[in-house]
């Protein structure tokens, strides 16, 4: 992994976090745990499982007794750092899901090990800039 990309992806990630584009901060600008927890599971998904695996399983979600998994958020929110210019990874530019992505690229092993680098440090960065908004707190029942 390459610390001085991920540096940069940091304020990336904060921006887009900030502005709430796909709605990740609750009304109060705090970060729901369940986030968190998407993002902390999502490196070791990829190399356990697979990147293309781990990237449909976050598209698609899964019903739970809280209701739908907003997985695709997170998802969402790697593509947009991937298409930032600082960035520059030119594949990601035309694509409006990741696994658009992923399929765009299959044929080509070296793009598919640079995407996967690339999302780890995404990964990372999200985890950093997530770290920096308050933590939504949990219902007592």
């Amino acid at each position: 992994m390459n610390s001085k990309r991920i540096e940069k992806m940091i304020p990336i990630t904060l921006r887009l976090i900030e502005n709430n584009k796909y709605g990740i901060l609750n009304s109060k600008g705090e970060l729901p745990s369940n986030y968190a927890g998407y993002i902390k599971s999502y490196g070791p998904m990829i190399r356990q499982s697979g990147l293309f695996q781990a990237v449909i399983f976050n598209e698609k979600g899964e019903e739970s007794e809280e209701g739908r998994a907003e997985r695709w958020k997170i998802n969402a929110l790697l593509l947009d750092i991937l298409k930032d210019t600082n960035v520059n990874y030119s594949s990601a530019k035309d694509c409006e899901k990741l696994s658009e992505l992923i399929g765009k690229i299959s044929d080509n092993l070296i793009e598919k090990r640079r995407l996967k680098n690339l999302l780890l440090e995404a990964i990372v960065a999200c985890k950093f800039a997530m770290m920096t908004f308050p933590q939504e707190k949990k219902k007592e029942v």
